[in-house]
């Protein structure tokens, strides 16, 4: 394990209705949901828990618009974090990589 993001519990998705997924956290709900643009072409759109606006991002699929949102919100948790905590992870993770 040499990404610090794997330490975040990953994203529990529950598929709310067709071509929607949430799945819940404490801070909120990741959304991933497919929708068609004006070309009837797929996009595979996701929100963060914490946006309240549009969209964070697009995906070319569902599984990467649900790879980004796992992504973000272990970014938003990590964030949380001071810089010593973040370094002695590290350190424990680079003991455990040995």
């Amino acid at each position: 394990m040499n990404d610090i993001r794997a330490l975040v519990r990953p994203l529990e998705w529950a598929k709310e209705w067709e071509g929607e997924y949430v799945a819940e956290t404490r801070i909120g709900d990741a959304i991933v949901r497919a929708q068609r643009d004006h070309h009837g072409l797929p996009n595979f759109w996701w929100w963060s828990p914490t946006d309240d606006g549009g969209p964070t991002g697009a995906a070319p699929t569902i599984d990467a618009a649900k790879a980004a949102a796992q992504a973000d919100y272990a970014d938003r948790v990590l964030s949380a974090l001071t810089d010593d905590a973040l370094a002695a992870l590290r350190a424990k993770m680079a003991e455990g990589a040995e």
